[in-house]
């Protein structure tokens, strides 16, 4: 299992910098486009329970904690949002980031991510995994 940084990071280099998607034997293939990806980090906004990661942005690097059996150890220490978020200011934020992680459970929104582009791409446990389009 790997992070929830880790993958969106993955889903991010698979939509947004591959071509020629093609099915293959129930597989979805694609070769790896010739531009290289950019440097910038992958500005995330995490809407879930507010209790591990608390609501607000990230880069996909600080969302790096690894579930151990269903939960986190004790002990582990969450690194702060760039920027909280609540319902005042969720769809600004869903603006500025390129990737998302939600709880639609905790955090109801009032728009869905799918009408500003974003395309879900997983399911890891109660949270939704979101994919903004390259820009």
């Amino acid at each position: 299992m790997d992070s929830v940084g880790g993958d969106l990071v993955f889903f991010d280099y698979a939509i947004n910098h591959t071509e020629n998607l093609q099915k293959v034997g129930g597989l979805s293939v694609a070769e790896i486009s010739k531009e290289a990806p950019h440097d910038a980090e992958l500005l995330t906004l995490f809407l879930g329970c507010n209790t591990d990661y608390k609501n607000g942005l990230y880069q996909a690097s600080q969302l790096n904690k690894i579930p151990f059996h269903g939960g986190y150890r004790r002990r582990t220490r969450f690194p702060a949002p760039i920027k909280g978020a609540d319902q005042e200011n969720a769809k600004e934020l869903l603006q500025e980031a390129r990737a998302l992680a939600w709880d639609e459970k905790c955090f109801p929104l009032k728009l869905t991510p799918n009408r500003l582009g974003y395309a879900r791409v997983a399911k890891r446990a109660a949270l939704s995994l979101w994919i903004a389009p390259a820009r």
